[in-house]
């Protein structure tokens, strides 16, 4: 499903918490299915969804969001930086077709530049 190349196979996988709770007290707290990370870093979220909910689109979008801005620490060392930023892959398995015009099971979402798309 995430047609990754020899070296970017997942060799190793830690779950991490599946609570990711707010920065400040009054935002909403994120539950997710499934929260890991490879041996490289990067991030993995797993959601199952029964049945359809209006704005689960919204809801992934924010568990993946909430996972990569959480990643940085305060200052400037190793870990800190922007550069330092791990990708962060969110895998939405449902019964039912988010997407109902699409006819592929697969969407890549990204951030893109739309005026030149």
């Amino acid at each position: 499903m995430l047609n990754l190349k020899a070296s970017d196979k997942v060799e190793k996988v830690t779950f991490l918490s599946t609570i990711q709770d707010p920065d400040i007290a009054y935002k909403k707290e994120s539950v997710v299915d499934v929260l890991c990370t490879d041996q490289y870093g990067k991030q993995i979220i797993v959601e199952m969804q029964v049945s359809p909910q209006q704005g689960f689109e919204k809801r992934a979008q924010y568990y993946a969001s909430k996972a990569y801005s959480r990643q940085l620490n305060s200052g400037q060392e190793l870990g800190a930086r922007y550069q330092d930023l791990k990708a962060v892959i969110f895998i939405a398995i449902t019964d039912y077709v988010i997407f109902p015009d699409k006819k592929d099971y697969l969407s890549n979402h990204v951030i893109l530049d739309a005026k030149n798309v």
